[in-house]
């Protein structure tokens, strides 16, 4: 499963939970279901890399499990899968720069690109890799200067009555 479609699950998992929690009466039988759906949703996320999986779950109610699967869905979110191509617009905007920039950024080799267009004869359409993006962001990273103390040139010894 890729982190897009973990993405698209997660989201969907929310929103049913959230429905459940808004709609249904506390007693209602819907607290076995709801952990069934956090425990397959911590399954999937730790097949991606998802590392704090603690204890199995046996029944939650709705309430219990939307800070949990919220949890999960914002991990998911930031995580970055090299199917996250961005658009040229998308890094301009990132970068605070006017949408013409980024191609310059490609064609002088700056930033790396994949044109995406259907045909080789037509104009090209690129779309930024987000390895490509950190090797960018990497290499126009800069340092503080390092500020030295000033030291007073020596007196000439003269004093003046």
């Amino acid at each position: 499963m890729s982190i897009k479609k973990l993405r698209r699950y997660l989201q969907q998992r929310f929103d049913v939970v959230a429905s459940l929690d808004r709609e249904c009466d506390p007693d209602y039988f819907v607290d076995i279901e709801v952990g069934q759906i956090v425990e397959e949703a911590r399954r999937r996320c730790c097949e991606l890399g998802f590392e704090d999986i603690g204890e199995e779950v046996g029944t939650l109610s709705p309430r219990d499990a939307l800070p949990i699967l919220g949890k999960l869905l914002t991990w998911a979110r930031e995580r970055r899968s090299e199917t996250d191509a961005m658009s040229p617009p998308k890094v301009a905007k990132i970068f605070g720069v006017k949408p013409d920039k980024v191609p310059y950024w490609i064609h002088s080799g700056q930033l790396e690109a994949v044109n995406v267009a259907k045909d080789d004869g037509n104009r090209p359409q690129y779309a930024v890799t987000p390895a490509g993006l950190d090797t960018f962001t990497r290499r126009r990273a800069t340092r503080a200067p390092v500020r030295t103390r000033r030291t007073r040139r020596p007196s000439s010894g003269k004093v003046y009555v």
